[in-house]
């Protein structure tokens, strides 16, 4: 009886957090914003990135699953010593900083880190 409650209980628990991973896909996929999970180890790559990202760099957002190292590489190449820590540290920085980033087309724009 108690494995059997338990793994109810899991189930319930699964289904919660597959519900709420599903209702912040849906928020961040509505947002202007452009949202970003970038994983650095073990191997860089791209988790999620909405499809706000193609209104501001003009790249599809599946382009930066297949080239996980082309978000860095549209940072202004003067900008990018002053990017890193926000890679390295990402949520602790103390104000967010302005940074210029090259579209697709060739155009700069400048973006904000939060």
């Amino acid at each position: 009886m108690f494995y059997q409650d338990a793994l109810n209980m899991f189930y319930q628990v699964k289904d919660l957090n597959a519900d709420h991973k599903g209702r912040q896909s849906l928020i961040a996929d509505q947002s202007e914003d452009v949202i970003i999970r970038y994983k650095l180890l073990p191997k860089a790559h791209m988790e999620y990135i909405n499809p706000a990202v193609k209104h501001l760099t003009r790249y599809k957002p599946e382009i930066f699953f297949r080239h996980p190292r082309l978000a860095l590489g549209l940072i202004h190449p003067d900008d990018r010593l002053q990017f890193m820590p926000s890679l390295a540290h990402p949520g602790k920085l103390e104000h967010s900083n302005l940074y210029r980033l090259k579209t697709k087309n060739g155009d700069l724009r400048w973006i904000k880190t939060a």
